[in-house]
């Protein structure tokens, strides 16, 4: 077994994204393979590409199956082994799947902090981010605010936002999505992150009372 044993600290500087994705895939499985033998494979294989040994496409292909029936039980089970599954079958086997109600729902691997640790300094804070959001919605007239969906048309919901007016939001989503794209922006930028679940008007007052606590008013 390659036994690579990834710290949760800042990538090195030039690293990827896509590779600092690959970090936070192994750190998740890391914390879980002990205690789950279904994903303890499914390690093994990611721990070997990110060393630069790639298993073939045989050596993901054998554990498919077995993964997603793991990743099926483990929704209705724990929403963190979920989200490795879902994780690790996205990346070694190409799926498109959709991860951002997992991501929002789940808390128990601190996925954001991890991400926000990994990432370092090459993602600044965005200053008084919902008093920006505030102006770029009433005052610069530039977008409007849709919570049920990140992005459409000229509207962006809270997350979408802040994607949308930091300078590295579409490299993250991108890469991460867009829950976690704008949930890492969020952290970094207050050190906590909003419900990015509530109504419109829930959000637009919830973005006012920031704002107006940013700019001290």
């Amino acid at each position: 077994m390659n036994d690579i044993e990834l710290k949760i600290e800042a990538a090195p500087h030039g690293e990827s994204l896509e590779r600092i994705r690959d970090r936070l895939l192994i750190i998740l499985l890391q914390k879980i393979s002990d205690k789950h033998d279904q994903v303890k494979a499914i390690c093994v294989l990611n721990q070997r590409s990110f060393s630069g040994d790639q298993p073939n496409i045989e050596e993901w292909r054998k554990h498919r199956d077995d993964l997603a029936r793991a990743r099926d039980l483990a929704r209705d089970l724990a929403l963190a082994l979920a989200l490795a599954l879902d994780l690790a079958l996205d990346l070694a086997l190409a799926l498109d799947l959709d991860l951002d109600l997992a991501l929002a729902l789940d808390r128990d691997l601190d996925l954001d902090q991890t991400l926000v640790t990994l990432l370092g300094d090459r993602l600044d804070p965005y200053p008084n981010i919902d008093a920006a959001i505030l102006s770029a919605i009433d005052v610069e007239k530039l977008f409007g605010l849709e919570m049920h969906s990140w992005h459409c048309g000229t509207t962006h919901c809270r997350a979408g936002s802040a994607i949308h007016i930091h300078p590295m939001g579409y490299e993250l989503e991108k890469v991460f999505g867009s829950r976690t794209a704008g949930a890492v922006i969020y952290l970094k930028s207050t050190g906590r992150v909003p419900d990015f679940f509530a109504s419109n008007h829930d959000a637009m007052a919830n973005i006012r009372k920031c704002a107006a606590e940013q700019v001290g008013k």
